[in-house]
C-alpha cells in the first residue's frame, strides 16, 4: 500500500491525517488477519522514524527517503512523486499487488505497477472535481494539476475501489471510469472499539461532561471542507429557536486544525454569533477515547461540504 503525503502512524485529526489513515491501518490489519502480508510505504519526514515499523502482525510501515526529511505542505508533494517512486522500485521484496491511496500515491502506484508488472488498485478517498463543486466560501479550489493526475490514475488502475455508490458515480461521470473496473466496497466498523460500552452516563463521567448537558458532537479536522462554519451557524440558530438550551448546551469540537487561518475564521464566526461559550475545543484523541466521545453525545454532527465515505458517521 502507498501513502505518499501522510503516514499511517500519524494521529488522525492532526495535520493531513484523517479518515484515510484510519482506513489504511484497519484495512491492512484485516487483510493480515486473513493471511496477507502488507507493507505500507510512506515518505520519511524525519521525526526519528525508523526505516521499518511493525504496526501489527503481518503489517509493516516502511519509510522511504524522498525529498527533505521534514514535514511539507501537501502542495509540495507532486514534486516528490518521482523520487518516491524511484525509492520504491529499489525495494528487493516482490509484491503481488500495489494499492494506492489518494491521487499522489496513485501517481506513484502507476510507476510501481509498470516497474513491478503487477496490478494497481486505487482508492481515491477524495476527488478534486467533487471538492471544487462544493467549495466553502473563501476556500482554495483544488488545482488543475490534481484534476489531470486523477484522470491519469483512473485511466491506469486495474481496479478502482469506491466507498459508496455516489463515489462510484462521481468516478464514472466526472472522470470517465469504466464500470467494469470500479467496485463499491463499503467501509466497515471495528466493533472491538466502537460499541455501546457501559453507556452514556459513564462515558460522560470519564470525559468530565455534565450529566444533564445536551451534547451535539463534532469529530474531525477543522478545515473549510469539513464545514465548521456550518456547525457554528447551526448552533447559533438552535439557540435562537430554543434560548433555554443555552444553560446546558455543550458542543465538543474534537479534532485538530488544518492551518491557523481556519482556526481563526471558525472561532471568529462563533464570537460574532455569540456562541463561543457553548463550544469546547478538544484535541484529537486515539480511537478508544473517540469511542467514549461518541457514547457521550446526544447527536453526531457531520457538516462537511463533501465526504467520500463519511467515516465519522
Amino acid at each position: 500500500m502507498l501513502s505518499v503525503h501522510t503516514s499511517p502512524l500519524h494521529q488522525p485529526g492532526t495535520g493531513d491525517a484523517g479518515g484515510m489513515n484510519v482506513y489504511m491501518v484497519e484495512l491492512s490489519r484485516a487483510l493480515a488477519e486473513q493471511g496477507a502480508e502488507v507493507d505500507l510505504f510512506t515518505r520519511c519526514r524525519g521525526e526519528g522514524a525508523p526505516p521499518l515499523v511493525e504496526l501489527a502482525p503481518g503489517v509493516r510501515v516502511r519509510h522511504l527517503h524522498a525529498g527533505p526529511r521534514r514535514a511539507l505542505p501537501k502542495e509540495a508533494m507532486p514534486d516528490l512523486v518521482v523520487p518516491f517512486s524511484l525509492a520504491l522500485l529499489k525495494e528487493e521484496r516482490r509484491y503481488d499487488l500495489v494499492h494506492s491511496h489518494y491521487w499522489l500515491s496513485g501517481q506513484a502506484g502507476r510507476i510501481a505497477s509498470v516497474g513491478w508488472r503487477i496490478p494497481l488498485v486505487h482508492t481515491a478517498h477524495t476527488l478534486a472535481r467533487v471538492k471544487n463543486a462544493a467549495l466553502a466560501e473563501g476556500d482554495t479550489p483544488e488545482p488543475e494539476l490534481r484534476v489531470r493526475g486523477e484522470h491519469q490514475v483512473v485511466g491506469s488502475a486495474d481496479r478502482l475501489i469506491a466507498n459508496t455508490a455516489d463515489e462510484a458515480e462521481a468516478l464514472r461521470s466526472l472522470y470517465g471510469a469504466e464500470g467494469a473496473r470500479t467496485e463499491v466496497v463499503r467501509p466497515g466498523v471495528d466493533l472491538r472499539t466502537f460499541h455501546p460500552g457501559d453507556g452514556r452516563a459513564a462515558a460522560r463521567a470519564r470525559l468530565g461532561l455534565p450529566a444533564d448537558a445536551f451534547v451535539p458532537l463534532y469529530a474531525g479536522r477543522i478545515q473549510p471542507l469539513k464545514g465548521p462554519d456550518v456547525l457554528v451557524r447551526a448552533v447559533a440558530e438552535l439557540l435562537r429557536e430554543a434560548p433555554e438550551l443555552r444553560r446546558r448546551l455543550l458542543v465538543p469540537v474534537v479534532g485538530g486544525h488544518s492551518g491557523a487561518t481556519e482556526r481563526g475564521s471558525a472561532w471568529r464566526l462563533a464570537e460574532e454569533l455569540g456562541v463561543t461559550g457553548v463550544l469546547r475545543s478538544c484535541p484529537p484523541v486515539p480511537q478508544e477515547r473517540l469511542a467514549d466521545w461518541y457514547r457521550a453525545a446526544d447527536v453526531l454532527v457531520v457538516p462537511s461540504r463533501s465526504e467520500s465515505f463519511g467515516l465519522v458517521a
